[in-house]
């Protein structure tokens, strides 16, 4: 598998190497490509986008989002939404719910997606005695829904492009926790937008959690930034008018 890898990101760069650009997600992600030897000219950032509106509509009505997912009316949750996969960083959320918990019994937490990690986190779940208040829900498509019936959203990944779930959680104006990882802290301003915490610590993102439940306002706010952060930096007709100016320029270089 690693010499499969080798050989697929080799192949990748010499084809990247003959682009006439590379469109990116991330300033970060440019960075690592400038590191393999592509030519910055051919970099062209153009961020992930969603449409709010559409997305949002996608929830439903907010009083009844918890009984359509499964969750109780009263109490908090928190939730991680993605594939359960190492990168992620969902045992790390677990070991973070451990000590939330304690400090707030009432609390649930939901891990949406599927993945071949499913089975250890089980059995994660198992040891840390939080069967009753931990919720495997494997892959859902009413994403929109479940963040609505949700306090706070988290992204404790070890490793990340721009992650869609990060824009799909500012759209419907939840707080956010996320790890500063790849293209994170270019959407998420710590203290203005959400929280930032360093990859890999679960007690950063348990105290990030704690100071966010125990002040609902604040939380709030933080979710408002975000919303209207993504409306404006991430909106679909921004990034098509980008691309259509890419494709327009490629044109022109290579016309007779």
């Amino acid at each position: 598998a690693t010499r499969r890898l080798r050989i697929y990101r080799a192949l990748d760069l010499f084809l990247l190497r003959l682009a006439d650009r590379v469109i990116t997600v991330s300033r970060e992600q440019q960075r690592l490509l400038r590191r393999r030897g592509v030519e910055p000219r051919r970099l062209v950032l153009v961020p992930n986008v969603i449409d709010v509106d559409a997305f949002r509509a996608g929830a439903g009505r907010p009083d009844r989002a918890r009984s359509a997912v499964g969750l109780p009316r009263q109490g908090p949750v928190v939730a991680a939404v993605g594939r359960l996969a190492h990168q992620k960083g969902l045992d790390l959320f677990l070991e973070a719910a451990v000590g939330i918990g304690r400090q707030r019994p009432d609390c649930r937490f939901v891990i949406a997606g599927s993945g071949p990690l499913r089975p250890a986190l089980e059995r994660q779940v198992d040891l840390s005695g939080l069967r009753d208040r931990v919720h495997l829900v494997g892959y859902r498509s009413d994403v929109a829904r479940l963040m609505l019936a949700c306090d706070v959203v988290v992204l404790p990944s070890r490793s990340e492009g721009m992650p869609l779930v990060l824009l799909e959680a500012l759209a419907m104006a939840r707080p956010v926790v996320a790890a500063r990882v790849g293209g994170v802290p270019e959407v998420l301003r710590d203290g203005r937008d959400g929280l930032l915490i360093e990859p890999g610590s679960a007690s950063q993102l348990e105290a990030a959690v704690v100071r966010l439940l125990a002040d609902p306002a604040w939380a709030a706010r933080l979710g408002s930034a975000g919303e209207l952060r993504v409306r404006r930096l991430h909106a679909p007709d921004r990034a098509a008018r980008r691309l259509a100016a890419v494709y327009r320029g490629v044109l022109e270089e290579r016309a007779p």
